[in-house]
């Protein structure tokens, strides 16, 4: 009875604190909370019905937005940081040490040659891609002219009769 009293003094001195029975929390742990989430549409955009180039007439545009039934989890992200050498309980941090504050990514390319693996900087190096056995350079000239330009658009051109479609 003391230790519940005490208990209860110092949980209700607390900002928003709560006591509650064994039954109480057995209770609530059963109905989970659900945090709201925004909605974020995954389209917004325009739906035509017919060919609007072909039959201006005939064709029908609708404003259209689509929200996700359901939003993906990722996992928490970690910010990089390296604490000052005095956190560490080292007195001198080694002369190749990262100095505290932020980590920046940093990148080494390496080629091999032989048996012997060489460090190239990035301009060195072109893109490629593996065609069966054959490695087919591609420059960047290239890859503009072979880049498919597409607009995000949902389109219904025309409609079928039913007979028409096999099983």
């Amino acid at each position: 009875m003391t230790n519940e009293k005490h208990f209860r003094g110092f949980v209700t001195s607390v900002n928003n604190g709560i006591i509650a029975t064994m039954a109480e929390v057995i209770s609530s742990i059963s109905h989970p909370r659900v945090r709201p989430v925004r909605p974020v549409p995954s389209y917004r955009g325009v739906l035509t019905i017919g060919s609007p180039d072909l039959f201006p007439d005939d064709a029908i545009c609708i404003d259209v937005e689509r929200y996700p039934r359901t939003k993906r989890a990722t996992p928490l992200s970690a910010s990089k940081y390296v604490p000052p050498a005095s956190q560490t309980g080292q007195t001198q941090p080694p002369a190749d040490a990262i100095q505290e504050g932020s980590v920046a990514l940093q990148r080494t390319y390496k080629i091999k040659k032989g048996e012997e693996e060489v460090e190239v900087s990035k301009e060195d190096l072109d893109k490629a891609y593996l065609y069966g056995s054959t490695i087919v350079n591609l420059s960047d000239a290239d890859a503009m002219v072979l880049k498919l330009e597409t607009t995000a658009d949902l389109g219904i051109l025309g409609f079928v009769e039913e007979s028409g479609v096999c099983e």
